[in-house]
């Protein structure tokens, strides 16, 4: 049995409609994540790329002298570091000119030491190289010029600053754009720096999350059908040993010849169940009822040009509490197939004595469900 029927009988045995809950669930969940969750925001980022001491002179050295402002750095256990920064916009809108605060303009504050130079030395369109611009307001700051940031697009600058030996450099973001909740840093050079959880799940770029969404749903589905479909099976299995055991019990208390008139429909029992023949009785109750199913069944001509076999297809289509409803055309076959009715010319007529015993037997599988039933309860 392929994967499609599967599905189809894990949906009848359910109640519900399997496909319909999965896209539900798929599609409803990417709404409220665009609607709810996802962040459309700007977001800005300060990558901390390199940071590294270009004078680091252990050892006194006779006659060697550095000063900066008249003053030795050596003798004041100073050194020179170059901070390379790179800034981007993360987020998923645009930064505006009209989004900075000029009383809190964008920049970063360093630790300890004071900031000698500092340039942007690279960027990732024309428009940034040629308006990205760093200034320094004081020994300890600098200011980036009022820019618009494209969604990924990011500038780098570099500083040069002396600062004290033993203490650690590192830097801080500072500044108000408006949209943006908190200004991230990463220190792209410490080993300490992890990834959150979070950053984990939403990186990459729309291609990976769409595979990734993909991946995650073939997962669930796989999910559902490796949980779903052995159980069904052993259903399946566990409900055709009963019903075997029940036409067994039949046989053993009845005559022979209600025996052979049912062969064929302990099998349509065995595959079927008891649907199909409660189906079939309610059809074959009366003639008129009988007349009007062979009107049905003549409504779908392609179909009843010959008899399939049996074992082709079920011939319930839906159980409601107002009955069994029969597929007509391949119903009809079938009452014709077991004999329980004939087709004289134009008209079909009934064999009372196949109905008398298929009744017998359909009376006897209600009664023995029954009490399976009630010594489960």
């Amino acid at each position: 049995m392929g994967i499609i029927a599967k599905i189809a009988r894990i949906d009848k045995k359910l109640n519900w409609s399997f496909l319909g809950f999965i896209f539900a669930a798929l599609f409803g969940g990417i709404a409220v994540y665009t609607e709810f969750i996802r962040d459309t925001s700007p977001a800005v980022l300060y990558e901390i790329l390199s940071n590294a001491k270009i004078l680091d002179v252990k050892e006194d050295v006779t006659g060697l002298n550095i000063t900066y402002n008249n003053e030795d750095i050596r003798k004041a256990r100073k050194t020179l570091s170059v901070l390379i920064v790179r800034v981007t916009n993360e987020g998923r809108s645009p930064i505006l000119k009209t989004y900075y605060d000029n009383a809190s303009p964008l920049g970063l504050t360093i630790s300890s030491g004071e900031i000698i130079t500092a340039e942007v030395i690279s960027a990732t369109t024309d428009y940034l190289k040629q308006n990205a611009g760093i200034s320094v307001r004081d020994p300890s700051n600098v200011a980036f010029s009022q820019m618009i940031i494209e969604p990924n697009e990011s500038f780098t600058t570099k500083l040069l600053i002396l600062n004290p030996e033993q203490r650690a450099l590192t830097i801080f973001p500072k500044g108000k754009i408006a949209g943006v909740k908190k200004l991230l840093l990463v220190d792209r050079q410490s080993e300490q720096t992890k990834e959150t959880f979070i950053s984990k799940v939403v990186s990459g770029s729309l291609w990976v999350q769409i595979v990734r969404t993909l991946a995650y749903v073939a997962a669930f589905i796989l999910l559902l059908i490796v949980v779903i479909v052995p159980s069904v099976y052993i259903s399946d299995k566990k409900e055709k040993w009963k019903r075997n055991g029940i036409v067994k019990q039949f046989k053993s208390r009845t005559d022979s010849q209600l025996n052979d008139l049912n062969v064929e429909l302990y099998d349509v029992y065995k595959r079927n169940g008891l649907r199909a023949l409660k189906g079939m009785k309610k059809t074959l109750g009366d003639d008129n009822r009988l007349q009007s199913f062979v009107r049905l069944a003549r409504a779908f001509p392609s179909e009843t040009e010959a008899i399939p076999d049996l074992e082709s297809r079920s011939m319930v289509i839906e159980t409601t509490s107002d009955g069994v409803f029969l597929h007509p055309a391949f119903a009809l076959k079938s009452m014709i197939k077991l004999g329980l009715i004939s087709k004289v010319g134009e008209k079909y007529t009934r064999n009372e004595e196949r109905i008398k015993a298929m009744n017998e037997f359909v009376r006897f599988v209600v009664q023995q469900q029954g009490r399976n039933k009630s010594s489960n309860e």
